[in-house]
């Protein structure tokens, strides 16, 4: 999560000066985590991905029989609903019946995943990923965050990083 963090800092008040800490939660364990937070009285801001692409990666790669392939994607699909019920957020789902994408005050929803965000969406990403020495890793969002304009970036995570919208 270093990329949030150094997006962050390219804003007139980072994380770092809010007292605002960003913790890695895999999907499967976020609405414990929120549980957790919320008894303590921590306010919560929530980003995660989709992940609608899932089947067609799981296509490409050539990995798992269709069968496996629906359990893994109606597990996606619950994951993401339990996100957004301990949270008591509402969110439109896609004829594939997942949530749809964007900036929901406290919560973000990055489609399919952040690398593929990250292409879609910002500027000089695919460009860099392009490049045959480059490995995606934390570093590298750190790297290509700290060396981009703020404007590089899109207006909704940039609204969602900076609002003062949190669950508690």
């Amino acid at each position: 999560m270093a990329y949030i963090d150094a997006l962050t800092e390219k804003t007139d008040l980072p994380f770092s000066l809010k007292g605002i800490e960003v913790i890695k939660c895999p999907k499967t364990n976020m609405p414990f985590c929120i549980d957790i937070l919320k008894k303590l009285g921590i306010p919560i801001k929530i980003m995660f991905d989709n992940d609608s692409g899932f089947e067609t990666r799981m296509k490409e790669k050539q990995k798992g029989d269709e069968k496996k392939t629906k359990e893994l994607r109606n597990q996606h699909i619950n994951n993401n609903k339990k996100i957004l019920e301990k949270v008591g957020i509402d969110i439109d789902t896609d004829t594939n019946g997942f949530i749809l994408p964007g900036n929901f005050g406290y919560v973000f929803v990055v489609s399919d995943t952040l690398e593929s965000y990250f292409s879609d969406n910002v500027v000089g990403w695919e460009k860099l990923m392009q490049q045959p020495d480059v490995k995606k890793n934390s570093r590298i969002y750190q790297e290509f965050i700290n060396s981009s304009q703020l404007n590089a970036f899109p207006k909704e995570l940039i609204d969602f990083i900076t609002n003062d919208k949190f669950f508690v």
